[in-house]
């Protein structure tokens, strides 16, 4: 019988040096992600309550599965998740979008204004918080003052269920308006200019040229942008955790809160695992469909 040996050289060859540089890239990934979500699946069948240590981890089954999808706040905190994010993509990719066509030329104070308009998006979301929580107080803040002056009540908006969610939508906008913008801009400054040019000889339109020249080649920068910020819109937690904690009463409650809520303020860690896994599956379906609906690929 013959042993088949495989020497360091034949190991260590050009043709593996792809794989061996993958190698790092695919250690960090299963540390970081598909460890915890492996664990946190693997949770969402046991009952587990931090606070009470003389109670031992059990096996539940289904049962964090069935509390969890039979519990109305579950599915009033994921319909306001997915009311909020389509909200904010719809508002931030218009204008977005708008504001860099607007700024895709030459003209005076660029250097300076073009700095300004990506400064939100370089603030931390805990700062922007807490800047826009005290924009919005009702005693001493800046917009409270200017509703109180052109004849509304005073009052802080955070403070009423009916005008809460709406205050935090603003601020994402505010916050996250730029990053769309920076996608756009940097896309449209990297089209080539023959089409254009052609495009004009033919005797299209400003309509024309941007519904079929602009558009279809900044169909890949849309699609990333929209995408990222449809992921992370929908994790929302840091703005709404200091702007409101989830109130008044649960207003503003997004799928995020409800999972830093189970699991960090009860303590019940198997029905926030459930949720966590229930977050990922939705954020997963969304982006696959989002990528069959951008690239136009049908099931067979």
């Amino acid at each position: 019988m013959k042993i088949k040996v495989i020497s360091k050289r034949k190991i260590f060859t050009d043709q593996n040096l792809k794989y061996w540089l993958l190698l790092p890239v695919f250690f960090v990934t299963l540390a970081v992600a598909i460890i915890p979500l492996v664990y946190s699946i693997g949770l969402s069948f046991f009952k587990w309550i931090v606070t009470r240590p003389d109670l031992p981890i059990s096996f539940a089954g289904l049962g964090n599965w069935v509390y969890i999808l039979g519990d109305m706040t579950f599915w009033e905190a994921l319909s306001r998740t997915l009311i909020f994010t389509a909200s904010v993509i719809v508002i931030e990719f218009s204008l977005g979008l708008g504001i860099a066509l607007l700024l895709n030329r030459p003209f005076y104070g660029a250097k300076i204004i073009l700095p300004l308009m990506i400064l939100p998006v370089m603030l931390s979301p805990i700062v922007v918080g807490l800047m826009w929580r005290y924009l919005y107080n009702g005693d001493f803040g800046l917009i409270a003052w200017i509703l109180k002056t052109i004849g509304f009540e005073k009052h802080s908006l955070l403070s009423d269920s009916s005008t809460a969610l709406p205050a935090v939508l603003i601020t994402d906008i505010w916050h996250w308006t730029p990053f769309i913008f920076i996608l756009i801009f940097a896309g449209l400054h990297s089209l080539p200019g023959a089409p254009f040019e052609a495009a004009r000889v033919d005797g299209a339109t400003k309509g024309q040229i941007f519904r079929w020249v602009t558009l279809p080649l900044l169909k890949r920068v849309i699609m990333v942008a929209i995408l990222l910020r449809t992921i992370d819109a929908f994790k929302i937690m840091d703005e709404i955790f200091i702007m409101t904690s989830g109130g008044p009463g649960r207003a503003t409650e997004t799928l995020s809160m409800l999972i830093y809520r189970q699991s960090f303020r009860y303590f019940t860690m198997g029905k926030g695992a459930v949720l966590a896994v229930v977050s990922f599956v939705v954020i997963l379906f969304m982006c696959q469909y989002f990528i069959k609906f951008a690239t136009g690929k049908k099931e067979a």
